[in-house]
């Protein structure tokens, strides 16, 4: 087990002020805002079995605008990652990774409705050497097909969409 304990302040972010005081009107990038935060990331690692791997780690993150003390905006506050694996075959390895991301805010003049916590999920499935030196993945990412979002600003309305659901295919040797 690993755990990481934190405190940072962040002075001079480059936000975009608003030049006529119309949320979403003429703004300018601005090193304008300053940040604090403590946190945490307990990280833990398992093998139960010598072709079982687990891995976990939760990160709690408490930051907050300086000046407003109002959370920090589109930062998760909390976030979850689970990893496991496990090798079925001398040449074969499959393998699942969950993110999960919560507790999001935005910033005190973006009356857009809550930020969403999402759950994503990959997938993939392993060939180690399996032809001649040759090896293969196959990665589903965004197994669920979750409709997650990161934060965009307010011109963006619905925010930034993380990619649906996408499978990958690749073949690689060592030269």
């Amino acid at each position: 087990a690993v755990l990481n304990i934190f405190q940072y302040d962040a002075k001079g972010i480059i936000e975009f002020v608003d030049q006529d005081g119309i949320a979403g009107g003429s703004a300018t990038a601005q090193n304008s805002k300053d940040q604090h935060a403590v946190g945490f990331e307990l990280a833990l690692k398992w093998q139960p079995m010598t072709k079982l791997s687990l891995h976990g780690s939760y990160a709690q993150n408490n930051a907050h605008d300086m000046q407003t003390k109002a959370p920090a905006a589109d930062t998760p506050r909390k976030q979850i990652h689970l990893i496991g694996n496990w090798k079925f075959h001398p040449q074969w390895t499959t393998g699942i990774d969950t993110y999960r991301v919560m507790d999001r805010s935005r910033p005190s003049n973006d009356t857009r409705a809550k930020i969403a916590d999402y759950t994503w999920v990959n997938a993939n499935l392993r060939g180690h050497n399996f032809i001649n030196e040759w090896d293969i993945t196959l990665s589903v990412h965004n197994l669920f097909n979750t409709d997650a979002r990161e934060p965009g600003p307010i011109e963006i309305r619905n925010d930034y969409p993380l990619e649906g659901r996408s499978v990958y295919i690749s073949i690689s040797t060592n030269i």
